[in-house]
């Protein structure tokens, strides 16, 4: 019989809990991209809150929250892809 390694047992669980700590800031961050879409289609629907939002940058700001988003999305994902 083989007697099991505890150092990788307990390194194999530690990089168990790192991935799911991974995957859930991936999936906070794929909520909150899908809140803005949810947000930006409801102002896009009502002419006055498109105006008003285009007066206030909005969208631009918007916009550069989604790709910092999308930027630490893809930063998590190469650390769970090793």
């Amino acid at each position: 019989m083989k007697s099991i390694d505890p150092v990788n047992v307990n390194s194999q669980q530690k990089s168990s809990a790192k991935k799911q700590e991974v995957l859930k800031q991936i999936a906070q961050i794929d909520s909150h991209l899908s809140a803005i879409e949810i947000k930006r289609n409801y102002i896009l629907s009502d002419p006055a809150e498109k105006a008003m939002a285009l007066e206030q940058g909005w969208f631009a700001e918007m916009k550069k929250i989604e790709n910092s988003l999308l930027n630490k999305k893809n930063e998590l994902k190469a650390l769970i892809k090793d």
